[in-house]
């Protein structure tokens, strides 16, 4: 028995359909028997695996604040002392650096 699939020509078309029948059109276009030369067979699974990339990012939100402006020098901050409560009080802390390192008299 030979059974024939078509698959859509047109990226337009994509959008239309649903994430489920989406994944089987990701799957059959990968088994795809045309030999990898075949210029229509590549530009059909690149439209197929762009459209669930795009339906996926659409979903997830941006890591907006993964990296900051501020980071590097709050880490320098960090490296070079402590914000340290005054009084016990947590909300009102004064900055105390690091002693100085006596680089000359130190063992390695």
């Amino acid at each position: 028995m030979n059974i024939q699939i078509e698959l859509p020509e047109k990226p337009e078309q994509l959008t239309t359909y649903n994430d489920e029948y989406l994944a089987f059109l990701w799957h059959l276009a990968q088994h795809n028997p045309a030999p990898l030369e075949d210029e229509k067979a590549g530009q059909i699974v690149e439209y197929i695996g762009r459209e669930i990339i795009s339906r996926w990012l659409k979903n997830i939100p941006p890591a907006l604040w993964n990296h900051q402006g501020k980071h590097h020098y709050w880490n320098i901050l960090q490296q070079n002392g402590k914000w340290l409560p005054v009084n016990g009080d947590e909300n009102k802390r004064q900055w105390q650096p690091n002693p100085p390192v006596d680089t000359i008299n130190s063992k390695p």
